[in-house]
């Protein structure tokens, strides 16, 4: 594996470790990490009560918006994989697909934006 693939992997762990973080200080119980299905992989799956949310996480560590990157392509691959987990985990209750952004401002800073009922 090459050392900028390597670190492109490490540094995604990060946005979705930064991503539970948020999520759990705002009342989100995260039910599962890196959810893999026969179409990719859900980033992270949770709940806040009432819902069983799917969130994509997406992050940038240099110019350009993070969210910019959740095409029509990634979307129907989550779509897939909402539709194999409700199959396999006979989920009654609504669900929503929400993203969530991370940026880093700086070596110190960063910012989270969180993107309800994406898709």
């Amino acid at each position: 594996m090459s050392e900028e693939r390597s670190n492109q992997q490490k540094l995604g762990k990060l946005f979705e470790e930064l991503a539970c973080r948020f999520l759990s200080q705002r009342g989100y119980e995260i039910l599962e990490r890196n959810w893999r299905h026969q179409n990719g992989e859900i980033d992270i799956i949770c709940t806040d009560g009432k819902a069983i949310i799917f969130v994509e996480v997406k992050g940038r560590s240099g110019f350009g918006k993070p969210e910019s990157r959740i095409d029509d392509k990634k979307l129907e691959h989550i779509y897939l994989g909402v539709e194999e987990y409700i199959a396999q985990h006979d989920i009654s209750q609504p669900v929503e697909i929400h993203a969530i952004a991370v940026e880093f401002i700086d070596e110190n800073n960063y910012r989270i934006v969180h993107f309800r009922e994406v898709g």
